[in-house]
């Protein structure tokens, strides 16, 4: 009797202790147009290597629960739809908006966002034409009444259009910059970081777009975790956010990304 005791003891903190079963699927989407250095490569295909920031933290973060990490690419609002229809489990770098909540949930604490658990701090900035004459002072009102563009879906569209700002929504902002250059737009409201990337890559291809100082907000972006993932998997759900934690800032920091603001 003391040996089936023994036995059972032993096997339940064997299993206490080790990693999430292998077998457990964790399938995440993330946006198919570049944001280096968080994500790298443009289309659905998930790159082999130099993966970015977002996937060099995930896969520390499913290596040390047992996930098996299945990533997908898709455009934006896509990632989305497959969050809400639960045929993902997670999307990668989501802001905080109250609406979004209905199709997944943000990692909390004590009943608030956890901001230690975000992938990452953005920041929006606005893109003109070196000669455009209009002036920005780090005011909406700025630039109410003209037409600026801004990548399809992103969340700061909602609060441009509430201050009177025309938004033409497109696919990526690299797309948006070829508008600017040809009048099409006045104005392009972008990642800082996806903006300064471009004009560093292609710098004679953009030469006379210039970024304005302020930025328009800096945002926090968490890894948003589908509700039928997290009913089933709440201890996973917890411990891949706590980690993400763990791992974010000295990932963050060997690819120079720098503190917030």
């Amino acid at each position: 009797m003391r040996f089936y005791l023994f036995i059972s003891f032993f096997c339940f903190f064997l299993f206490q202790n080790i990693p999430y079963a292998s077998s457990l699927d964790f399938k995440i989407c993330y946006e198919d147009q570049e944001q280096p250095p968080y994500y790298n490569g443009t289309g659905i295909e998930v790159p082999s290597h130099n993966q970015g920031v977002y996937m060099e933290i995930l896969h520390k973060v499913s290596s040390d629960l047992g996930l098996k990490l299945s990533p997908v690419r898709r455009p934006w609002k896509r990632c989305l739809k497959l969050l809400e229809q639960g045929r993902v489990d997670g999307v990668m770098g989501v802001s905080f908006l109250a609406e979004r909540k209905r199709i997944g949930r943000y990692p909390q604490k004590n009943g608030a966002l956890d901001l230690n658990a975000r992938l990452a701090m953005k920041s929006y900035s606005i893109f003109r034409m070196s000669d455009h004459p209009f002036i920005w002072n780090g005011k909406l009102s700025d630039i109410k009444g003209k037409l600026v563009g801004v990548p399809l879906g992103y969340s700061i569209v909602p609060r441009l259009a509430r201050t009177g700002v025309k938004v033409s929504e497109h696919a990526n902002t690299e797309q948006l910059f070829d508008m600017l250059k040809h009048g099409r737009v006045e104005a392009v409201v972008t990642l800082e970081q996806v903006g300064d990337f471009l004009l560093e890559a292609k710098s004679n291809r953009f030469k006379n777009i210039i970024k304005l100082e302020p930025i328009i907000e800096q945002k926090a972006y968490y890894l948003m975790i589908g509700h039928g993932f997290f009913k089933n998997n709440s201890k996973i759900s917890q411990d891949i956010w706590r980690l993400i934690s763990v791992y974010r800032p000295e990932i963050s920091a060997s690819y120079g990304i720098k503190k917030s603001r």
